[in-house]
């Protein structure tokens, strides 16, 4: 399977036939439009049709505006696609237009991820969420004093790498610790400590383009996490009962999707859009700097043994 037959699987536009791929040329970081026809979708998709859908130039009306459309490279057949996705950004157009748009094809397109550092400094909690977090600091629970790394998981048929940390649940909390388990279908579980993950997707893309790194350092992290689509994870209860993760999985962010619409909470912690991280996910996102090192040592050491780095 080539870059593009795998970017076009992952957008969700298998079932469409036809589908075009131009680079607009407006920016140094690699901007892709991507375009398909959910109420022609077995019409061929000819330059015409780009040029004149009247909504294409709009993606790229900044302070003062564009009057033509953007300066793009000839559209290519999407499954022709061989550039690296790290640090890319997509944006699909489907030029059926808002009136003819079928959403029984377009109903499993990935418009939408996540993106780490759009999360970081509490932009990720709602207010209700970040005033547990700042309890939890006030007895000594940041994530970066209490939070241990305990794996790195390589999936290199995923093209994922999946950071895993313990935490312990808040002190002077006089409920009973517990924890959902999803491979109990999501039942409560007794725990004295909660797992929060991180699965960073199209790693191995991104290893691609530095083919004579030799060890990854903290500042590699960093970049990866500032470019790369994720996936979260935390079991804590209020994650999962409370609407949090199902937020996440709108935006295909949720390592365990959640197919449970909130009813209760949605007022709390969904109000525009803020409900992505719970308390403890939240803080571990805040401090995240502050395992940069951890992480890149770890992930080293894994992807030498497993034969994915050059040796020094």
């Amino acid at each position: 399977m080539t870059k593009g037959e795998k970017l076009k699987v992952e957008l969700g536009l298998s079932k469409f036939k036809y589908v075009k791929i131009s680079r607009a040329l407006i920016t140094s970081r690699p901007v892709y439009l991507i375009f398909f026809d959910s109420f022609r979708p077995n019409v061929p998709i000819v330059n015409y049709n780009i040029e004149n859908f009247p909504h294409t130039f709009r993606i790229y009306l900044g302070q003062d505006g564009f009057d033509k459309m953007p300066v793009m490279t000839p559209p290519l057949d999407i499954e022709d696609f061989n550039s690296s996705k790290s640090s890319g950004i997509f944006c699909l157009i489907d030029i059926a237009g808002q009136k003819y748009i079928n959403k029984k094809l377009t109903k499993d397109i990935k418009y939408e991820s996540v993106i780490l550092k759009d999360l970081a400094k509490n932009q990720g909690m709602s207010d209700f969420t970040l005033e547990f977090r700042k309890k939890r600091n006030k007895v000594g629970q940041r994530e970066n004093l209490v939070a241990k790394l305990t794996n790195v998981e390589i999936n290199k048929p995923d093209n994922s790498v999946t950071f895993t940390w313990e935490t312990p649940p808040t002190k002077n909390e006089e409920k009973p610790k517990m924890k959902v388990d999803p491979e109990m279908n999501f039942k409560l579980v007794p725990a004295d400590r909660y797992t929060l993950q991180i699965k960073i997707l199209d790693f191995f893309d991104w290893l691609d383009t530095n083919p004579d790194i030799t060890i990854i350092k903290a500042k590699d992290i960093k970049e990866i996490l500032e470019v790369s689509n994720v996936k979260l994870w935390s079991n804590a209860p209020s994650d999962w009962w409370q609407g949090i993760v199902w937020n996440l999985t709108q935006l295909d962010g949720a390592i365990y999707p959640c197919n449970i619409k909130p009813k209760r909470w949605n007022a709390k912690h969904l109000h525009n859009e803020e409900g992505f991280l719970g308390k403890h996910l939240g803080g571990l996102v805040n401090q995240m700097s502050f395992f940069y090192n951890p992480m890149a040592s770890t992930l080293s050491k894994r992807l030498r043994d497993g034969g994915y780095l050059n040796n020094e």
